[in-house]
């Protein structure tokens, strides 16, 4: 049995919540909300951050802008059930849909941009937004640098409506891909994910990039 048309399923759904000090609901709190990508440099952001006092929370996961069951996910994580108030949210979404068997239509995807923010400002609206840029896929091994032209045609598309969505609606950008792609220094490790230096890279920009968005002075090189 097949899932509806536009969303049918990847081999396997996933999605891991995070919430750091979850005893503790006074303290500065992050949601970084994204994909394996997200996963992968979550714990990195966290240890950056710790000396600030900033606990870092997660909804990470394999469902697409678009997917009716990432704003389920929204819901479930940023709901009152929960009780944490957000001073900043890091969005990373766009890798899925286009990284693996399902191809989510373009359109359907700018349209579920649009509605998982404006579920976010009505669960959060306190919070400062920072709208990422997905980074870059490649042909994997044993040139882990190569872009792969097709699928980041719809990378590069991707971003171009995230980067436009944000200047247009006051969101701080965070421009991941001309930082990694295609750069030798930063390889990936099965051409989407990165080793350990793409990661600590990635990790020590978004820190800086909540830092900002804290009006604090960002890390030292």
């Amino acid at each position: 049995m097949k899932s509806n048309e536009i969303f049918e399923r990847e081999g396997v759904e996933w999605t891991y919540y995070w919430w750091d000090e979850a005893g503790f609901f006074d303290r500065d709190r992050v949601a970084c909300i994204g994909d394996s990508m997200t996963h992968h440099y979550r714990p990195e952001v966290q240890k950056l951050l710790n000396d600030r006092k900033i606990s870092v929370d997660q909804m990470a996961g394999s469902h697409c802008a678009g997917d009716p069951a990432f704003i389920a996910g929204l819901e479930y994580f940023f709901g009152m059930h929960q009780n944490y108030i957000y001073d900043v949210i890091h969005f990373n979404n766009g890798l899925h849909g286009d990284c693996n068997n399902t191809k989510i239509p373009f359109d359907i995807y700018c349209q579920g941009i649009k509605h998982a923010i404006a579920v976010i400002r009505r669960l959060q609206p306190q919070a400062k937004i920072i709208i990422a840029t997905c980074t870059h896929m490649t042909y994997g091994q044993p040139d882990n640098s190569k872009l792969d032209l097709e699928r980041n045609a719809v990378v590069m598309k991707r971003n171009e409506f995230l980067r436009q969505f944000a200047a247009e609606n006051g969101y701080m950008l965070d421009d991941l891909f001309p930082l990694v792609a295609g750069k030798a220094e930063y390889p990936h490790v099965d051409g989407i994910h990165f080793g350990p230096e793409g990661v600590n890279l990635l990790a020590h920009t978004v820190a800086n990039k909540i830092l900002e968005a804290f009006g604090q002075e960002p890390l030292d090189k």
